[in-house]
Parts: structure tokens; sequence; C-alpha cells
């Protein structure tokens, strides 16, 4: 009985191990127990032919207890040394797939970044019309599971004022568009603070244009701006429910640092994180 209890458990240990690491859950759960059924024969064989030998005593002369107990202990010890070794190799499956994917995933950024031609224009009193239709392209994807549409229109009235941009620019803000092929995709607002931080205020994209490296090109363009002003670190807000951004940052070396709730006026908040990435 005790060697059918021991087997059930050595099955779902490595059926476990083979779901983790998304191996053929039946057929390890197979090989395992008749891997163990085999240790056993194979141990009380060597048992009895040690006993004819005289290498250990006779299986005669032990109780049963005893003649049970060492062929299932030193299976079970055995089978646990195989999981440790099965373990090892399905990790290192795991480490060389995700490279090999990693890898992939370079190679097709590479090749789509190859035939894209941008360039930033800094927001002036001629170009800043481009900004509020944009925003609201973007906003309309990018909040519209987050936010209710009221809310939406408000922040988009409060923020993207061709007056109070224009404003922002006078004060040494940096109000950038981004455009590919000479149609613009995204923009950027960001500024040096008194802390020696730059504040990423905005950093937006069109739908349309994302997955081709564009998301990390307007974010380089922000850290050559702080790296040329010596500043320490960069840091921004992102609503605690966008979880696409929150990914974004984090894979370019973000760190989420506080949350924090903002007032914007007329009821409405702004529930965020906020992420900083020192320099």
């Amino acid at each position: 009985m005790i060697e059918l209890i021991y087997l059930l458990y050595i099955a779902l240990r490595f059926g476990f191990l083979a779901k983790r690491y998304r191996k053929n859950i039946f057929l390890w759960v197979v090989l395992s127990g008749i891997f163990y059924v085999i240790s056993l024969i194979f141990i009380a064989f060597n048992i009895h032919l040690f006993s004819m030998f005289d290498l250990m005593p006779k299986l005669t002369e032990m109780n049963e207890s005893y003649q049970m107990w060492i062929p299932v202990l030193a299976g079970l010890f055995v089978a646990f040394g195989v999981y440790r070794i099965v373990e090892k190799n399905f990790r290192k499956d795991k480490q060389l797939a995700e490279e090999i994917e990693q890898a992939k995933l370079q190679k097709k950024e590479a090749v789509k970044r190859r035939d894209i031609h941008y360039f930033f224009h800094t927001v002036n009193p001629t170009n800043v019309h481009h900004i509020l239709p944009l925003a609201k392209r973007v906003w309309s994807t990018t909040y519209k599971m987050i936010l209710s549409q009221e809310q939406i229109d408000y922040m988009l009235a409060m923020m993207y004022d061709e007056k109070k941009i224009l404003s922002e620019v006078d004060q040494g803000d940096c109000w950038e568009i981004l455009k590919v092929d000479n149609i613009s995709v995204g923009y950027l607002h960001y500024k040096l603070e008194d802390d020696g931080r730059v504040f990423l205020s905005k950093i937006y994209l069109d739908s349309a244009s994302q997955q081709q490296g564009l998301g990390k090109i307007m974010l380089a363009q922000v850290v050559e701006f702080a790296e040329s002003k010596a500043a320490r670190a960069i840091y921004l807000t992102v609503n605690k429910h966008n979880e696409k951004a929150i990914s974004f940052y984090e894979r370019n070396g973000f760190v989420r640092v506080q949350e924090a709730v903002f007032e914007i006026g007329n009821g409405y908040v702004m529930d965020d994180y906020i992420y900083q990435k020192n320099l």
C-alpha cells in the first residue's frame, strides 16, 4: 500500500513540474510512475543479490518491515534525485526559449524600425493646433475603458488649451510632436524641475503607430534631455488602471515609488502611480 502512495505522490510532483514548465503533463506523469516502479524492482533485486553473496543480511533474517522499507525509501530518494535533475533541465530549456524569443523580438523591432523616418518638432504657434486633435484620438483608445467620457472631455479641455501649451513652452517646458513620414503620431511634454529630476508629464503615441519601437524612441528623447541637464532621475504619473502603459514603463527601467490622488476640479481626480527611473 505504501508503494502506491509514494507512486501517486511522485507522479503528482512530476505532473505539477511539467505543468509549471509547460511540458506534456500526461507523458511525465506516466514516465515518473514507470521510472519509480523500475527503481523499486532494481533496488529489490540488488538487495536480494547482495544477500546471496553475504554482502548484507539474508532476506530471511530481515523482518518484514525491513524488507519493505529499504527498496521503498531508496526508490524515493532516487526519484527525488531524478526530479531535481529534470527540474534543472526544464529551467534551462525555459531560459533558452526565453532568450530565443527575446532575440526574435529584438530582430523584429529592428526590422520594423528600418524604414521609419521620424522627427521631433518643437511645439510653436504654427503647429500647436496639431496637439489637441492628436490627443483626442489617443485618449479615445487609451482611456475609454478607464475614465468616463465626461472626464476625458474635461481633462482634454483643461490640459490641451493652445494658450496654456504655448505659455508652458515660454516658461521653458519641452513640448514636442513626433512625426513619422510627416504625419503627427505622438507628443511629449517634459521639464526639468528644481529638485534635479525631469518630470515626464505626457508621453502619448497613436495606437496605430505602436509596436514599432516608437515608444522607446520617444522615451530616449527624454532620457537624452535629462542627461544633457545632468538630471538625477526621470519621473512620471500613470493611471493605476493603465496596465499597458505601466508594463511599458517597467520594461524600460521605471520603478513604482509612490501612489497619489490628484484633485483636478469639477469633482474629478487622477488616481495614479508615480514611477521613477534613476539616471
